[in-house]
């Protein structure tokens, strides 16, 4: 094989890094300068024929459609998460004195109170979605448990509050 000389012109810290990535892959920085240019050759096709530049733009229209797409997504998605923490006692309380200026705390828990009725399905469904409890239906009537958490200290009259930490088991007549 013959080989020509030719000159290049790298910032300093770029020749610098050069060559300590070809000594890290056991390479001469001429060696490595060479294989990394005939990757990047592989990796870019430089033609200008008019049919690619059509299909260029139409390729960039439909990454451009697709991207509004997944932008579309996630500003719903972003929407959903704002209204699932909109729905919570913290902005009930907090859009009520807003709303309220100078409300007393009799005000504000009455409020609480009197709308809660309105959030415990999402919390509901939020719950069982994350695992936290689980639903069974008996008659047309929907009861709803605590998931139980073996891995609790071992301890199977723990449950777990979805985020690994266990809860006390309370029947009727108290703690177990």
């Amino acid at each position: 094989m013959t080989t020509k000389h030719l000159n290049a012109y790298p910032t300093t810290e770029a020749a610098a890094r050069w060559s300590e990535t070809a000594d890290a892959l056991d390479m001469g920085t001429s060696e490595f300068i060479c294989a990394m240019v005939e990757a990047g050759l592989k990796k870019f096709d430089a033609t200008t024929d008019p049919d690619d530049r059509d299909l260029t733009a139409d390729v960039l229209r439909e990454q451009r459609d697709d991207a509004r797409d997944e932008a579309d997504r996630l500003r719903a998605r972003v929407r959903a998460l704002e209204d699932r923490l909109a729905d919570t006692d913290a902005a009930a309380t907090y859009q009520y004195v807003l709303a309220q200026p100078g409300a007393s705390f009799a005000d504000v828990l009455g409020y609480v109170r009197d709308t809660s009725v309105e959030r415990v399905p999402a919390h509901i469904d939020a719950a069982v979605a994350d695992g936290v409890i689980r639903a069974t239906a008996d008659g047309g009537e929907t009861y709803y448990h605590p998931v139980r958490d073996h891995d609790h200290d071992g301890d199977e009259n723990n449950y777990s509050d979805g985020f690994g930490v266990g809860l006390p088991y309370y029947t009727e007549g108290g703690r177990e």
